[in-house]
């Protein structure tokens, strides 16, 4: 018979002792509320719809960005000095069967000073070809 040998419980009984556990690492309480708060709307925005934009809004946004764009290209045209223009306001405005650009732009004259002056745009849309044609009126 073997004789049983009594051996404190932190030794194995070949006598090395027994590897200490691992204490689990907890995250501090302090950061456990922003992370749980963060997780909590991931999950809501995920669940949320897509809001489609409405084809009308977005139709006259475009047009309107689209006349901007035509106006400031003829703006351009007829600047003594287009490397110095700066479109400091704009408006768009309907205007009868077509529309009106209008603003005011900072520039240098043919002296070298620095001018600000308004400008006008009259702008015509055709459906079938979506185009637009300008001209300028200031």
């Amino acid at each position: 018979m073997t004789p049983v040998v009594d051996t404190p419980q932190h030794l194995m009984p070949s006598g090395r002792e027994l590897p200490l556990a691992k204490k689990r690492r907890r995250l501090p309480r302090v950061l456990l509320v922003p992370v749980v708060l963060v997780v909590g709307l991931l999950v809501v925005l995920a669940l949320l719809p897509e809001v489609e934009p409405d084809p009308v809004v977005a139709d006259a946004i475009n047009k309107s960005e689209r006349m901007y764009a035509l106006c400031q290209k003829v703006v351009l045209e007829y600047s003594v000095t287009p490397s110095t223009v700066t479109f400091v306001s704009s408006a768009v405005a309907s205007a009868g069967d077509g529309w009106t650009v209008s603003g005011e732009i900072d520039e240098q004259n043919v002296f070298g000073a620095m001018v600000r002056r308004p400008y006008k745009c009259e702008m015509t849309y055709d459906e079938t070809e979506d185009l637009f044609s300008a001209s300028l009126v200031e």
